[in-house]
């Protein structure tokens, strides 16, 4: 029988298991295993028949960001799908404390496809720690991640990277702004080139939201190429009222360009957001907070795209961009 154990210490089970996995499997330095993250951490253990046989970490940094670590399993039951049980329980203990957290972990480069599997994505470059290269990864959309799991009849959704450019094609749906901002910061996060906003009045449920205004502006600083086009209806609303990205605007002028639709033309009821050639997240009516995204999707962004860039061409830029919401 399987069970799981939470402790805010650290426990004899897991000290032992841990020392078996890092420091003489992985040859981690016994100094550098044990941190003053431990004090701090919430730790977990999975047992069969009263044996440990995983164990990890959870670090709430602040802000509803939980970072995830220390994830091992006994070598004598690895390939059983225990690391998979572990994860999934370590996602829904995090959710169970905030609904609405993003997780973040430093995977092992050789573990980076079992992670993504989860829906985590990659971000940065790789680093060495403790000898052994890693590479940072997010999720800024776990609750959406975990109902899709409960609502799945079969393990198929495990086989794919789940919210990752260029791998998976499944449909994400939401119905709230929360579950928008958490799947637009899933593209941005991966985002190289072009992001493009189509927003009426750049809904500030979402786009004034700090996360993601914290996103785009990572984005822009990411290297010279980098570039964000937004298009609205009506620029009084913003000029009147605090808005985080209409601010940002006015900051970095150089790359991020607010335009105004040019009304007497045809132009969207839709609203969406463009990352590259591939990812988008999609409301076909801007009165209603349902909507999808999609991370492999170049149909779609492409027709997308043609009617942003017919609206773009016939707009005229903000001529209150550098004082919006100043």
């Amino acid at each position: 029988m399987i069970e799981f154990e939470s402790r805010d210490q650290l426990t004899p089970e897991i000290t032992s298991l841990r020392r078996e996995v890092f420091v003489e499997e992985q040859q981690v330095p016994e100094n550098l295993e044990w941190d003053t993250e431990d004090e701090s951490a919430t730790h977990v253990a999975v047992f069969e028949d009263g044996l440990i046989i995983a164990c990890a970490r959870i670090i709430n940094t602040g802000n509803g960001v939980y970072k995830l670590g220390r994830m091992a399993v006994r070598a004598t039951h690895r390939g059983k799908g225990n690391g998979k049980l572990l994860l999934g329980h370590l996602i829904e203990t995090c959710l169970q404390a905030n609904n609405g957290c993003q997780l973040e972990l430093s995977a092992q480069c050789h573990a980076r496809a079992f992670y993504a599997q989860f829906g985590f994505v990659a971000t940065g470059a790789t680093y060495p720690e403790a000898g052994i290269e890693h590479i940072r990864m997010v999720h800024h959309a776990p609750r959406l991640f975990m109902a899709c799991q409960d609502r799945s009849t079969g393990s198929e959704s495990h086989n794919i990277a789940a919210m990752t450019k260029n791998e998976d094609d499944t449909i994400w749906h939401f119905d709230n702004a929360s579950d928008q901002i958490a799947l637009s910061s899933q593209a941005i996060n991966q985002c190289d080139r072009l992001i493009q906003i189509y927003s009426p009045d750049l809904e500030k449920a979402v786009y004034d939201s700090p996360k993601l205004v914290q996103l785009i502006s990572k984005f822009c600083r990411k290297d010279r190429l980098t570039q964000v086009q937004i298009l609205i209806l009506d620029e009084n609303a913003l000029i009147s009222s605090h808005h985080r990205l209409a601010e940002l605007a006015s900051r970095l002028t150089s790359k991020i360009k607010l335009h105004i639709v040019n009304k007497t033309l045809p132009y969207e009821n839709s609203a969406f957001l463009l990352c590259d050639e591939q990812m988008l997240v999609f409301r076909k009516d801007i009165e209603d907070g349902k909507g999808y995204a999609a991370f492999t999707n170049r149909p779609e962004v492409k027709q997308l795209r043609e009617k942003f860039e017919a609206m773009w061409l016939r707009s005229n830029a903000s001529r209150e961009n550098r004082t919006l919401g100043l």
